[in-house]
């Protein structure tokens, strides 16, 4: 983990590698030093931000996501992430191809960077989500049934080759062809 203060590559060349022109970059890297003086953030300090923008209700609890994006965020596993970090993730998850963004999902759900995601990979983003809204569901309280029938089927229709496992490749090329996800991929590109 970074001890001191990172410096930023240079705008000219955050400029090249992002989306974000130069005054965006400025702008963003003022609130990023808002927040993280530092010029990197913590899991534990991007929890805490994380946690400031959901919290929809008295139960719900976004910690759990908010660790999935960090690690989905810190590219180099170093335990930060740095403003380059952020502005690169960032750029390509509102501004990127629909290939690009379905691999930044993909990179979410394959929390042990195994180079694949299995069935409980999505049902442990999908309990994260739910507890953003304040549904809470552990292993000892299951999804309802309906709501893991849907993504059992989901997965399935991913998993075509019936290995139980989905690569990067195989998860963009199925869900390219899937379009209530790829509406739900527009919807979330909206948001921002």
């Amino acid at each position: 983990m970074r001890k001191f203060r990172y410096k930023p590559e240079s705008l000219e060349k955050l400029v090249e590698t992002t989306a974000f022109t130069k005054n965006e970059l400025k702008y963003l890297y003022q609130s990023f030093k808002q927040n993280c003086p530092r010029g990197f953030v913590t899991k534990a300090e991007f929890v805490s931000i994380f946690l400031s923008f959901f919290n929809i209700a008295n139960k719900s609890d976004a910690k759990a996501y908010a660790e999935y994006v960090f690690n989905s965020f810190d590219g180099d596993s170093s335990g930060t992430i740095s403003f380059s970090e952020f502005v690169s993730e960032l750029s390509m998850f509102i501004r990127g191809s629909v290939e690009e963004r379905l691999g930044w999902i993909f990179q979410l759900y394959d929390t042990n960077r195994r180079g694949y995601i299995v069935e409980e990979d999505i049902l442990n983003i999908a309990r994260a989500m739910y507890s953003i809204v304040g549904v809470h569901y552990t292993k000892n309280k299951h999804i309802p049934a309906k709501i893991r029938k849907f993504l059992r089927q989901t997965y399935e229709s991913f998993d075509r080759s019936c290995t139980t496992r989905i690569t990067k490749q195989q998860f963009i090329q199925n869900a390219l062809k899937n379009e209530q996800f790829l509406h739900s991929l527009e919807v979330l590109k909206s948001v921002w």
